[in-house]
């Protein structure tokens, strides 16, 4: 009886992934999608994900926005749902690269290049976390951020590189979030952080404010 229910279960846990074939695209039931090419927005939002229970696997391909102009206002993946993981892509020249109103939601392993707003934005929601993200920004554009924690408490931001940014990692609107092994060269300001945020083994250099605000655990961070 127990082979036979094994056998049963199979079809469900090997379902093969949805594939997102253009943009845009809206994702509105839980599952897990992935891409199997580059693909580019023409002034539109990337990918839009209103359900819960989603894992977007990126393969490796890019994500672009065509319409680069002072206009365009688009977010390469929009996320208003819980438990959302975005990972292993690269996503280039829209609004912000990620954008979150969910809470429990995780973008991993990105590459996020030339946003104009924001590599990733965590507007609401709690306890979601970006890690391991390659952020390049543009530099002396007024509000770029590398990693902008708009609002929402229990936030993890680990292992990240950011570069070229108005701003490193921004969470002055935030509380209770954590700030683990990053590094931000070359911005203007490195770390942001409310009074009740924490930071650990951080490193900031080139920047003309290193570290605002939060409080420090142990002696490893470091920068200019």
């Amino acid at each position: 009886m127990a082979v036979l229910a094994t056998v049963l279960f199979m079809p469900a846990l090997t379902r093969a992934a949805t594939v997102i074939g253009s943009l845009p695209y809206t994702i509105s039931a839980p599952g897990v999608y992935e891409l199997k090419s580059n693909l580019t927005a023409n002034g539109t939002i990337g990918i839009t994900v209103q359900a819960a229970n989603v894992v977007i696997n990126l393969n490796g391909f890019t994500l672009a926005q065509g319409e680069t102009g002072p206009e365009n206002q688009k977010d390469g993946i929009d996320i208003s749902a819980d438990n959302v993981t975005i990972r292993n892509a690269t996503i280039s020249d829209f609004q912000s690269g990620v954008s979150v109103t969910g809470s429990q939601c995780k973008a991993q392993d990105l590459k996020l290049l030339g946003n104009a707003g924001n590599g990733v934005l965590l507007f609401s929601g709690n306890d979601n976390t970006v890690v391991n993200c390659f952020i390049i920004g543009r530099n002396g554009v007024p509000d770029n951020l590398g990693i902008f924690v708009r609002s929402g408490s229990g936030d993890l931001v680990k292992d990240n590189q950011i570069s070229e940014t108005s701003g490193g990692i921004d969470s002055t609107f935030a509380s209770g979030c954590a700030f683990v092994h990053n590094y931000v060269a070359n911005s203007f300001r490195g770390l942001d952080r409310s009074t009740s945020d924490y930071y650990q083994g951080n490193v900031v250099t080139g920047c003309h404010f290193a570290f605002t605000g939060g409080n420090v655990i142990g002696a490893e961070n470091g920068g200019n």
